[in-house]
């Protein structure tokens, strides 16, 4: 039952080429999966990897509230499913 109303808090955010979905030293709160598209890493403005579906990101936010490590921007049009802090522990107790 829990894996179910987490599912059901997520919500859809479609991200353009070339925007910036998080940005290093911001606070973060959201915890971020890829369902389609490819995301840069960068940390210091250097690119470290590349991000693609299935994959997930924010999860330290989200446990902790620490500020974002690196900075990720879309390489292509994404399809991204987000939830935050408040939700996710709503639900997690």
């Amino acid at each position: 039952e829990e894996l179910t109303d987490l599912v059901d808090v997520f919500e859809e955010e479609h991200v353009r080429a070339g925007k910036i979905v998080i940005k290093a030293g911001d606070a973060g709160d959201q915890f971020y999966v890829i369902e389609r598209g490819t995301l840069d890493v960068y940390v210091e403005d250097r690119h470290v990897r590349a991000m693609y579906s299935g994959m997930s990101f924010g999860e330290i936010a989200l446990l902790y509230g620490c500020p974002r490590s690196a900075t990720l921007r879309a390489r292509h049009d994404c399809k991204l499913w987000k939830i935050d802090r408040r939700a996710f522990r709503g639900i997690t107790g």
